[in-house]
């Protein structure tokens, strides 16, 4: 998972670097596409945490409730 978040934040690196310096594109409307794509992969990886953790921890009272 943190992965993915790592892979999307050098993805942003590079393409506002690209945008910026190679297409001199507008310091705002870049930052602007970076965040929206920042927010989205991290709201994902947000929801992937908590489908996972909602699994676990109904594994685990399942686990105890078995025990006693």
């Amino acid at each position: 998972m943190i992965e993915r978040l790592q892979s999307a934040m050098v993805e942003a690196e590079r393409q506002t670097i690209r945008q910026l310096v190679r297409k001199r594109e507008n310091v705002d409307s870049v930052m602007g596409e970076i965040d929206s794509l920042l927010t989205e992969a991290s709201q994902s990886n947000a929801f992937m945490l908590t489908d996972t953790l909602t699994r676990w921890h109904k594994f685990e009272l399942g686990q105890f409730a078995q025990r006693h």
